[in-house]
């Protein structure tokens, strides 16, 4: 931060930077959960098509179980995982400028332990493959959609 400013310009800049981060993350999170629900709705309607049309699909059982993986670990590692590293990424953006304007106003009791001392920590911090499956959401998103196509592979009339 400039020097220039006073103490009280500096903590509404890190208060606005904290509400900006939180703000984009609540954004992508109602995003993510649109997106869900609509290949989740995709799903049943295979489902329900299938069996209500008696539609049959001509693909062999160890074809649906390749489709089926392929699927949740596209699914996973190349939706989830980014969904959660830009998350992660916002929710430290707001824990390090809640800290910065905390130290500011030298309020420890406010302040959260932050083991990153610049924003460049923050981006450039690399996630470990699995990381985003501690999350509970992440765990609950991916295990409806591993449901819906294990139902989905077992409902569908194939040939």
């Amino acid at each position: 931060m400039s020097s220039n400013l006073c103490d009280s310009d500096k903590i509404d800049a890190c208060i606005k930077l904290a509400q900006f981060s939180a703000g984009r993350h609540d954004a992508r999170r109602s995003e993510e959960w649109k997106m869900n629900f609509s290949f989740w709705g995709f799903l049943v309607g295979t489902i329900v098509a299938s069996r209500q049309y008696d539609i049959q699909v001509p693909v062999s059982f160890g074809l649906r179980v390749m489709i089926a993986t392929v699927i949740v670990l596209v699914y996973a590692f190349y939706w989830q995982r980014f969904l959660w590293a830009a998350n992660e990424r916002d929710k430290r953006r707001v824990f390090f400028f809640r800290t910065e304007a905390a130290r500011i106003m030298d309020v420890q009791r406010y302040s959260v332990p932050n083991r990153y001392q610049t924003l460049n920590d923050i981006e450039k911090e690399n996630f470990c493959l699995f990381e985003f499956l501690c999350d509970w959401s992440m765990r609950v998103q991916l295990c409806i959609t591993i449901s819906l196509l294990y139902t989905a592979s077992w409902l569908v009339k194939f040939a």
